[in-house]
């Protein structure tokens, strides 16, 4: 955006990588702390700082994801007279909840909405639960492009993963060159899938391979669950790049019971890797059954295992699906694609989706 003659401003929670966004982008960063959880008092002191920051602004535009961050934002650009408020909803945290907690979810998304001039959605099945669940206050939303928040960078992603010796580092890690490898890349707890993948790992069919897992370990019941795979679950923490486990990995697994659009999944099609995901809403879409790896129903263990086994016991249909991952990739998902299609909002063009056939 900022190429194209924008002034770019970014607000968001302090981070691990906020430094290196701020050095890549070159752009303004302004930190604003926001409670994934509800915490009344810091959730009113971030509105106030909204409020304080659009009005020194004075932007045209508000892009506003993630729920809690999206709330206070878009009613702060609600009242301080934002022209232009999208609302790019990345996921549903309220799939996985119930009660009143889910009640209070549905609350905040139909308040997001009504705060928003537009509603866009990463993915088309997304789209469809938003309208499913009447959570756009009458809006129609709209789908980027085939789908995803940002695209990926295919080109950089492939040429990195194959700089890597996967040889060496496998055996660095004391995996056989011959060995199947599992990768999991993300958060490790319960709502991504990790107690699943760890059952599976355990079943007879997988009980001679690798599962490699980069991400934080979450929740306390995703760490007992991995304890079980034993010596075979290679656990490597956060890092900043992906690159490195996609070099050693044969699938990507990732059992995850809700997301907007992984986008996971399609850096390892850039690095050639095949996936496994879930029905779940967003997953659904980023894999071609059959054809660029295998979706299994949500929270089903044996179904999850059997899937894995299958390619593992396959190198050419790995190495097929891989192929044809890429291939998708490079024609639908493209950071420059999603990026084009964001710019036709802002600048008032027609919007580059499909979201009324379902692409």
């Amino acid at each position: 955006m900022a190429t194209r003659g924008w002034s770019v401003t970014l607000a968001c929670s302090p981070g691990r990588g906020l430094d290196a966004v701020r050095e890549r982008e070159r752009v303004e960063i302004v930190e604003i702390i926001t409670e994934r959880d509800i915490r009344p008092f810091q959730d009113l002191l971030s509105f106030v700082r909204w409020i304080r920051l659009l009005r020194r602004l004075r932007p045209a535009i508000l892009n506003a994801s993630t729920p809690k961050a999206a709330l206070l934002s878009l009613l702060a650009g609600r009242l301080t007279g934002v022209p232009m408020r999208i609302y790019l909803v990345r996921g549903l945290r309220l799939e996985t909840e119930s009660g009143l907690r889910r009640r209070l979810l549905i609350l905040m998304e139909r308040l997001s909405a009504w705060s928003a001039t537009q509603v866009v959605a990463v993915s088309p099945s997304l789209r469809e639960e938003l309208l499913s669940l009447r959570l756009t206050c009458g809006q129609d939303p709209i789908v980027l492009a085939k789908g995803s928040s940002n695209g990926v960078d295919v080109e950089r992603i492939a040429e990195q993963t194959a700089s890597v010796d996967r040889s060496a580092l496998r055996r660095s890690l004391g995996i056989g060159d011959s060995d199947y490898v599992v990768s999991f890349i993300g958060r490790l707890r319960p709502d991504k899938g990790a107690l699943e993948l760890a059952e599976a790992m355990c079943r007879p069919e997988l009980a001679e391979d690798w599962l490699v897992t980069q991400g934080d370990i979450e929740d306390i019941r995703a760490l007992d669950a991995l304890k079980k795979v034993g010596r075979r679950h290679i656990a490597l923490g956060w890092r900043n790049e992906i690159h490195s486990v996609l070099a050693i990995s044969d699938v990507l697994a990732l059992p995850t019971h809700r997301e907007g659009f992984p986008n996971v999944v399609l850096e390892a099609a850039a690095a050639g890797v095949p996936a496994v995901t879930t029905d779940a809403t967003g997953a659904v879409d980023s894999v071609v059954h059959g054809d660029t790896g295998l979706i299994v129903p949500t929270g089903d263990v044996v179904e999850l295992a059997a899937a894995l086994a299958r390619l593992g016991r396959s190198p050419d249909l790995r190495q097929t699906m891989g192929a044809r991952a890429r291939a998708r990739a490079l024609r639908d998902f493209k950071s420059e694609v999603v990026w084009q299609a964001m710019a036709a909002i802002y600048e008032g063009g027609p919007p580059l989706s499909s979201a009324t056939d379902g692409h």
